[in-house]
């Protein structure tokens, strides 16, 4: 970057007016030796340790506003990866963390005129004026700063599908976690872990890292309600709800069993009875040829195997790249591009067939 603030006491930071509590935290993740002149298959037990330097005693950075904004620094784009690429998985990054707080995640473009709270970028060398340099057979993937920057080293192999590569999604969500004031994490199942298994770790937030972020930030929860068709929203201040759910998405007229978004087509698939509809967010309305049953838009691959209607959610797992419906003591998980590219004579959107929820969740006995 070409400006940064002025130097600070090394075990105080003020942010947004108020002192933070000082602590040692490091925001770098490594890589032991993968960069893009060296892409050797990554082995089952190889790990990426941070071997940070821990130059100062950073605070923790408990930010006071809700809304904060993001910015991929222009100067800062991937030689590597589409701009799309970047910014979608950015995106996502920061979704994980805002689902489960109340904070509120907005990208602001490079032309906007609003200050960008959180700025990321990708850079090699002597980059954006940081004083900690990627060297450039080093293993350093990424590190943020105490002011809220996050640079990821653009000489490593970074991803967007993390196949052959290194997972940018995995590493965003780890820097965002520091920088929102999470240090790292013992825990094996915590995306702020130091030790990070290329195959083992989740994109997910473990139950400890979900407790450590609502400890500084607050839980957001969203709560609908069947009687009135109503969705209530926890820990959002300043926005206007109950609302209806038709005023917010036109056509769609409660109550409603689950909801899905799907983040590459940007639409949401709202499942009512026997019958979905997909709600195109991009026209803010529902497409043509809607509602159709959801037998229809999501056939059996076994028949009679199904849970036809009545759904009592339906959720994507990042970890899995999969989505699952779930009804009862059941779940069925719908085919996608890793179950077509392993067998093309799986219908699109398949419904494989049900299990019980204990069989893949094991601390779960039964959702409903």
């Amino acid at each position: 970057m070409t400006g940064r603030r002025g130097a600070e006491p090394a075990d105080m930071i003020h942010v947004d007016g108020i002192s933070a509590a000082s602590s040692d935290l490091s925001g770098k993740v490594v890589h032991p030796n993968a960069t893009k002149r060296s892409y050797q298959p990554l082995k089952k037990d190889q790990m990426w340790r941070s071997k940070c330097n821990r130059l100062t005693r950073r605070a923790v950075l408990v930010l006071v506003k809700k809304r904060l904004n993001w910015q991929l620094l222009v100067e800062g784009y991937s030689a590597y990866l589409t701009l799309e690429e970047q910014r979608r998985t950015l995106r996502q990054a920061f979704r994980i963390w805002s689902k489960v707080t109340p904070l509120i995640f907005s990208e602001v473009s490079p032309k906007s005129t609003l200050s960008a709270d959180i700025t990321l970028g990708f850079g090699t060398g002597r980059h954006f004026g940081c004083p900690q340099v990627f060297e450039s057979e080093g293993n350093e993937l990424a590190h943020s700063t105490s002011d809220r920057e996050i640079h990821f080293n653009d000489d490593q192999h970074f991803t967007a599908s993390g196949q052959h590569g290194i997972n940018l999604l995995r590493v965003a969500v780890h820097e965002i976690g520091h920088v929102l004031g999470l240090p790292h994490s013992t825990r094996a199942d915590s995306v702020m872990s130091p030790s990070y298994n290329a195959e083992g770790n989740s994109l997910e937030l473990g139950t400890g890292d979900r407790r450590d972020i609502q400890q500084l930030y607050g839980a957001h929860v969203w709560t609908y309600h069947s009687a009135k068709s109503e969705m209530i929203s926890e820990g959002s201040q300043g926005h206007q709800f109950p609302r209806l759910i038709h005023e917010r998405f036109p056509g769609i007229i409660g109550p409603i069993d689950a909801a899905y978004f799907n983040h590459t087509q940007k639409t949401i698939y709202f499942f009512t009875g026997l019958m979905v509809t997909v709600f195109d967010i991009k026209t803010h309305q529902p497409l043509g040829g809607y509602p159709r049953r959801i037998t229809e838009m999501f056939p059996p691959v076994l028949p009679s195997d199904h849970p036809t209607g009545d759904l009592d959610t339906a959720y994507y797992s990042y970890s899995h790249q999969a989505l699952y419906l779930f009804k009862g003591i059941y779940f069925w998980k719908v085919v996608g591009p890793k179950e077509r590219s392993q067998n093309a004579s799986l219908p699109i959107n398949g419904v494989l067939p049900g299990q019980r929820v204990s069989k893949q969740w094991f601390d779960i006995c039964d959702i409903t």
